[in-house]
C-alpha cells in the first residue's frame, strides 16, 4: 500500500462532465473559458483541456484539469472562489459528475461498468504497463522522426518526439493495453463454492 505522503506529492488529475441546459450552453461555454482562468491562478495549476461535445447534441463538456499535487488541488477545491464559480454555473448546468485520478490513474479507466466499484489498480501493475507502451513507442517514434530532427539542437528535437508519444499513449497505446490487461489490472473476485 502506497504511503500518504507518496500520494500528496502526486499530480491529480480531475474530469469534471458538464452538461448545459438546453439552449444555454453559450452560457457554458463563457463560464468554462472563465473558470479555468481563475483555475490557473492557484498555486499548483498544471493546465487544462476543454473536450466540447458536437453542437446541438445535448451531451456533456468535459472539463480535464490538473494540479500538481493534491494539496494544490484542495487549496482551489475549498476555496471562496472555486464556490462562487460553482454557483454562478446552476442556472444552466443541468448535470455534474467529477472524478479525480492521482499519479498514472487516469491512463487506467475502469474496463466495464462490472468493476465500477474497484479501486485503481497497484501502482507496480500501471508502472509496468505504462512501460509496456511507452518502450515501443519512444523507439518508434525516435527512428521514425531522427532523420527530420537530427539537425536540430537535443532540447528542440525531442519535444515532437515527446508530443507525438504522448499522444499515441493516451488515445492508441494505453486504451489497448488496459483493455487486454483488464483481468490482470481488475481481477475480479469469484465467490468461493463451499
Amino acid at each position: 500500500m502506497t504511503s500518504s505522503v507518496a500520494s500528496e506529492r502526486d499530480p491529480v488529475t480531475v474530469v469534471v462532465s458538464r452538461r448545459a441546459r438546453r439552449g444555454r450552453e453559450d452560457e457554458l461555454e463563457r463560464w468554462l473559458h472563465d473558470v479555468i482562468a481563475a483555475t490557473a491562478r492557484f498555486e499548483g495549476y498544471q493546465g487544462s483541456t476543454v473536450l466540447r461535445p458536437e453542437v446541438g447534441s445535448g451531451l456533456d463538456h468535459v472539463l480535464v484539469f490538473r494540479f500538481a499535487s493534491a494539496r494544490h488541488l484542495h487549496a482551489w477545491q475549498t476555496s471562496e472562489e472555486r464556490t462562487q464559480w460553482l454557483a454562478r454555473a446552476e442556472p444552466f448546468t443541468e448535470m455534474v459528475e467529477v472524478r479525480t485520478q492521482q499519479g498514472l490513474e487516469p491512463f487506467f479507466d475502469l474496463p466495464a461498468p462490472r468493476v465500477r466499484g474497484a479501486a485503481p489498480p497497484p501502482r507496480w501493475k500501471m508502472a509496468i504497463l505504462t512501460w509496456i507502451g511507452l518502450y515501443p513507442l519512444v523507439v518508434g517514434v525516435g527512428i521514425l522522426t531522427e532523420p527530420l530532427l537530427r539537425d536540430l539542437p537535443f532540447a528542440l528535437a525531442v519535444a515532437p518526439q515527446t508530443v507525438a508519444t504522448v499522444a499515441l499513449m493516451a488515445w492508441g497505446m494505453m486504451p489497448l493495453l488496459t483493455r487486454l490487461a483488464a483481468r490482470w489490472l481488475y481481477p475480479v473476485e469469484t465467490p468461493s463454492r463451499s
